[in-house]
């Protein structure tokens, strides 16, 4: 609770129940819309880069659209600055999970042995030895179509579950 005289304004706030839920909200939106454009319409990787153009795309978007519908229904219905500034955040750190992040580095944990692997470098029987069976996508074709592309309306989902 603020006192008289007291600099302390609520409206400055960054984190609120709606920064955080169109945060979030847009924080999907990149880690669902990143794997999209580069792994099947093999587009533009603009999440490959550390200064985030899919976060600054989206957050030019949100702030054309979201930013000025809730300006002009009511005046002081618009994002404040603080509110911006953690948007942008989450945006920004959810366009390295995908690419960089997590899923960049798993799905060539998982695959990148067998499917690099060759007589000169051994890698089959290494890193057969430290990698557990559960983790590893045992069919070929499989892997072969995840690399090479296969058919997307028909992915085998069931081999990339651990059994």
């Amino acid at each position: 609770m603020s006192t008289p005289g007291s600099s302390y304004r609520s409206d400055r706030w960054a984190i609120t129940l709606r920064s955080l839920v169109i945060g979030a909200f847009s924080a999907l939106s990149v880690a669902l819309i990143l794997p999209y454009t580069i792994n099947v319409i093999h587009g533009s990787r603009i999440g490959l880069s550390s200064c985030t153009p899919a976060a600054f795309i989206l957050f030019f978007v949100l702030v054309l659209t979201v930013q000025v519908v809730l300006t002009l229904l009511k005046r002081n219905w618009h994002l404040r600055p603080g509110e911006l500034v953690l948007i942008f955040s989450m945006m920004a750190v959810a366009t390295h999970i995908p690419n960089r992040g997590v899923s960049g580095r798993l799905v060539v944990g998982v695959t990148g042995s067998s499917f690099y692997a060759s007589p000169e470098n051994n890698w089959t029987e290494l890193v057969e030895l430290i990698r557990p069976d559960w983790l590893a996508l045992s069919d070929d074709r499989a892997v072969s179509d995840l690399y090479y592309g296969g058919d997307v309306d028909r992915i085998p989902w069931h081999l990339w579950l651990p059994v």
